[in-house]
């Protein structure tokens, strides 16, 4: 299947690329539904799988324009992706023309069920499997990574991890921009941003923190939460560190 993937972080965009690609699916990938929306007139596409919060156009304004442009382009089955599962937000996405509506952090089994099968998963099944409660916060989910590394690799995953750790550096750099602009919209956005990427990574303290910052009412929970942040970091990183000790030791040979 060609698949095209619409997903403005970087982190999350390489680590779905590797996922989908390992179904021996093609992958192409844009960073906002207006490039989306040039895609599919450009080229034929199985599936479009679309991430509802993007920047220059979202993937809900994408969704509808989609499905008013002439032709097959606007029959293309189209997956959402998203953390918004609020009824009002679920009815919103159907309306705009999504066929089904996936759970992010992506559960992966669900995200590929529904891409193979066009977006025709029954959506309860989608969006109880892929919000399913969170386990206990700790710095580090290995169960999460262990997953990914069976099915990508450890090498592949290593580098995956390199573009997580460069997108927490570039979250705290907006973090620190948005207080000293007094932009709380952008340091909630920002907060958005950290807490999809964590989840994904298994990263849950710092998860936490994000849907927190994301949630604040004012700029102080804003610098309150912030200082959380490198802490969460150190004890992430020494995570990570044992992890990968862990699967050196295990390595054959």
């Amino acid at each position: 299947m060609r698949v095209l993937l619409a997903e403005d972080n970087d982190a999350i965009r390489d680590l779905m690329q590797e996922m989908i690609g390992k179904r021996s699916h093609t992958v192409d990938a844009v960073v906002n539904g207006l490039e989306a929306l040039k895609a599919v007139q450009a080229k034929v596409y199985d599936v479009v799988v679309m991430d509802m919060h993007m920047p220059v156009m979202d993937g809900c304004e994408a969704t509808h324009l989609i499905r008013a442009l002439d032709g097959p382009h606007s029959k293309i089955p189209i997956v959402a992706l998203t953390a918004g599962l609020t009824e009002s937000q679920r009815a919103t996405y159907v309306a705009a023309g999504v066929d089904q509506i996936v759970a992010k952090p992506a559960h992966w089994p669900t995200l590929f069920k529904a891409i193979e099968t066009r977006g025709q998963t029954a959506p309860d099944e989608a969006v109880q499997a892929g919000n399913a409660p969170p386990p206990p916060v700790a710095a580090l989910n290995d169960a999460a990574l262990n997953d990914l590394g069976s099915v990508i690799g450890e090498a592949s995953l290593a580098r995956l991890l390199d573009s997580f750790r460069d997108g927490l550096n570039e979250d705290g750099e907006k973090l620190e921009a948005a207080v000293q602009a007094e932009d709380l919209k952008a340091a909630r956005r920002t907060g958005h941003r950290l807490k999809g990427t964590c989840r994904q990574f298994g990263a849950l303290e710092l998860a936490e923190i994000g849907a927190a910052i994301e949630a604040a009412t004012g700029l102080d929970d804003v610098a309150r939460r912030m200082a959380e942040i490198t802490p969460a970091r150190t004890r992430l990183a020494a995570a990570l560190a044992a992890r990968a000790q862990s699967a050196l030791q295990d390595a054959p040979g």
